[in-house]
């Protein structure tokens, strides 16, 4: 089972130090990696905004992996400051590359999804939202969103504590990070 690292992370809110283990511990959370120069981000942390909106018992983090002046810059960019249901932190440049090392992830928008063990039930640039939205309360099946439909490249991530088996995809379609030297 790959577990979630305990990397160091900037509260972007607060500008206070936190890690990946305090943002997720005892909650359902879904994790969605980004950069600045992403084109497909904003409308990836739009659907978070959404979720984490009608969500009281699932966490939303947002994690920035390129520019901290930047992430806060487009955070706060509106006067109703944007994404304002989520919890966005930042991640240096070394622990990214771990990440990118552990998860195998080359593009962003890129998600993590654990269960309120912590444990990962799920990870990829497209996810199967139906787990999340029985989780919210929202109707499970068809979507109309692009982004909602269920993956059709489907690896497992299981645990054996858990009879969990939810699937991850990777495509290579979105925003590739490697094309960026930051």
């Amino acid at each position: 089972m790959i577990e979630l690292p305990r990397l160091p992370l900037i509260c972007l809110d607060t500008a206070e130090e936190t890690n990946t283990h305090e943002i997720t511990c005892g909650q359902h959370t879904v994790i969605d990696f980004w950069t600045t120069r992403c084109t497909n981000c904003p409308d990836a942390l739009n659907k978070l905004q959404h979720l984490a909106a009608t969500s009281s018992n699932v966490r939303f983090a947002s994690i920035c992996c390129d520019s901290l002046d930047g992430a806060r810059e487009i955070i706060g960019r509106h006067d109703d400051m944007r994404w304002s249901s989520v919890h966005h932190y930042f991640m240096e440049h070394v622990d990214k590359e771990l990440c990118k090392h552990i998860f195998g992830f080359k593009q962003v928008p890129f998600y993590v999804v654990l269960n309120a063990q912590n444990e990962i039930t799920q990870y990829g640039n497209k996810i199967n939202w139906d787990p999340i939205y029985s989780l919210i309360g929202l109707p499970v099946g068809p979507q109309t969103d692009e982004n909602a439909k269920p993956p059709t490249n489907v690896n497992v991530v299981s645990s054996e504590k858990s009879d969990s088996n939810i699937p991850k995809e990777d495509t290579h379609d979105d925003f590739v990070i490697e094309d960026l030297d930051f």
